[in-house]
């Protein structure tokens, strides 16, 4: 199975041009963007960031069975990768901690295979959010920006124990803001900014989110009410967006209690401080 899969990177190779060190001559372990095991020398980790392809992602994926990162993704790049359909092999890749196929044109059925399995830890995609992403409990960080991402937050969010840091900024995400799902002890980021969501912030947003470092929710389309005195709560703060919404009512002074705040923005509010 490696050989076929050294067959498939040297096919991109000849199709995209794009790195030198690809040979037959040499070990695929020595090729650019591909990483070994010490070992075995089996491919652990896959990087292929900047290649115009089209069609599916590969087959032969699934068969690489120690594969610990797959990184597809083009967000860093100007070229545009359009992998249209994510096979059911990749749930095959049961030691994968890394999956990123950010900025990418995924359409189509997106097999739940993909959500089982159980071991990834930083997942990044776009243009979908199924219920299933709630089987991914050893994530820490799921980034799934600026994309059309459209309906409302997935309540199964609140199965990822481990989750660290949730970017789901830049979408068209909808209805009513929920922060009860994002109860999660180790959460430390979140970023919900440039959505369509609505709703309030809740009194009790301090025993919600008793450990968050840094909450971006500038921008949503009807954020309403008054900033809770209780957000002081949130004592480990360090930033706090809540900028061009629909809030009013008073500043509250509690907000003098975060002293580890760094960045505060409230501007484009119907805020007074007195």
């Amino acid at each position: 199975m490696e050989k076929i899969f050294t067959s498939f990177l040297l096919l991109l190779h000849y199709v995209t041009f794009l790195y030198e060190s690809w040979s037959p001559a040499t070990s695929v372990c020595h090729w650019v963007g591909v990483t070994c095991g010490s070992s075995y020398q089996r491919v652990k980790s896959l990087n292929l960031p900047n290649i115009t392809l089209t069609g599916r992602i590969p087959q032969v994926f699934g068969n690489l069975s120690f594969l610990v990162s797959l990184d597809l993704g083009s967000k860093k790049w100007h070229a545009c990768v359009g992998l249209r359909i994510i096979p059911q092999e990749v749930g095959n890749l049961v030691y994968l901690v890394e999956l990123a196929v950010e900025d990418n044109q995924i359409t189509g059925s997106v097999l739940i295979s993909l959500f089982n399995i159980s071991l990834v830890q930083i997942l990044s995609l776009e243009r979908f959010l199924p219920q299933e992403i709630g089987n991914l409990t050893n994530t820490q960080r799921l980034q799934i920006n600026g994309n059309r991402l459209i309906g409302e937050i997935p309540k199964e969010i609140n199965n990822l124990i481990e989750l660290e840091k949730l970017d789901l900024e830049a979408n068209s995400y909808s209805g009513s803001l929920d922060m009860e799902i994002l109860n999660i002890s180790g959460l430390r980021i979140i970023s919900l900014s440039d959505n369509n969501i609505s709703g309030s912030l809740p009194p009790n947003i301090g025993s919600i989110l008793p450990n968050i470092k840094e909450l971006y929710m500038g921008s949503l389309t009807n954020l309403v009410g008054t900033i809770p005195n209780f957000i002081s709560n949130c004592s480990k703060l360090t930033i706090l967006e809540l900028a061009e919404n629909k809030l009013t009512g008073l500043i509250p002074n509690s907000l003098g209690y975060l002293t580890h705040l760094q960045h505060l923005n409230l501007g484009g509010n119907n805020l007074t401080n007195h």
